[in-house]
């Protein structure tokens, strides 16, 4: 066995490695004692996915088992790490209408450690993103977009929900009502919003909207600008907002991906 061919496994590993310590570390904790921490683990095994793929083309290792590595290394880093994030701002949060209550033993009558059964809703994201994910490896399809949302754009835009819930949601458990006043992106954050959202984005991973993909032909402005414009808007929000920017750049994402996809090109 070439140890060559198996550095970029080992990258992918650590994808699956991030995934894993970052579940256990929502699980165990308070959103807001981990939230950076988790957000960090994202971010190394997102660079580590990367990277796996760009040393196995540059090393000329590439192997089917690298393939599906990759796809059970992303089904949980980038399938399961946001559906618990989803389950841990629902079961926490004491935003009304839905039922909720303050005590998880108090829920022991439908299942231990549980305080609201709505948070169970958040298993669409692990379920799609697992047929998304081996959809992905059968797809022939060439181009220049996605079909459907990708899964770490999901994982990132849950995890940012997560880190406004763990530091800036009055909904957190622990943090009053009256003493915080919810802002805009905060509400994202309520079981009546983000069960929505959930949903939402859970069907896009599935569907056959085209979004705009990295992918570079060429790098002449006029062909790429729905890319470079997007970008660069991002970067500047990142810039002003920081992680509160995620949600904004992921309505920005869907926009550009309809003017370019299905307005410029009709």
């Amino acid at each position: 066995m070439q140890i060559k061919a198996q550095i970029p496994n080992a990258l992918t590993l650590g994808n699956l490695a991030c995934g894993f310590t970052a579940i256990i570390l929502v699980l165990l904790n308070k959103p807001e004692d981990i939230g950076w921490l988790v957000a960090g683990l994202m971010a190394v095994a997102m660079i580590f996915d990367f990277f796996d793929g760009f040393l196995a083309r540059a090393l000329k290792v590439a192997s089917p088992l690298g393939l599906q590595l990759d796809s059970l290394a992303d089904m949980v880093t980038f399938g399961v790490l946001p559906g618990v994030m989803a389950f841990t701002i629902l079961n926490n949060n004491t935003g009304s209408p839905l039922h909720l209550v303050e005590n998880a033993a108090e829920a022991a009558n439908f299942v231990p450690g549980i305080a609201n059964p709505w948070a169970l809703w958040a298993i669409m994201i692990p379920v799609l993103s697992g047929y998304r994910l081996g959809k992905f490896n059968i797809d022939t399809r060439q181009g220049g977009v996605f079909y459907g949302l990708a899964t770490p754009a999901n994982a990132f835009f849950f995890l940012s929900l997560f880190l406004i819930f763990a530091y800036d949601s009055p909904f957190n458990r622990g943090k009053s009502l009256w003493d915080l006043t919810p802002s805009l992106l905060s509400w994202l954050t309520h079981p009546m919003v983000l069960i929505p959202l959930v949903t939402l984005f859970s069907l896009l991973l599935v569907s056959e909207f085209k979004l705009i993909a990295f992918k570079f032909k060429g790098y002449g402005f006029k062909a790429n600008w729905a890319k470079y414009t997007f970008a660069a808007t991002s970067l500047i929000l990142l810039i002003i907002f920081f992680y509160k920017a995620v949600p904004l750049i992921i309505l920005l994402y869907f926009a550009f991906s309809i003017v370019d996809n299905y307005i410029l090109k009709k």
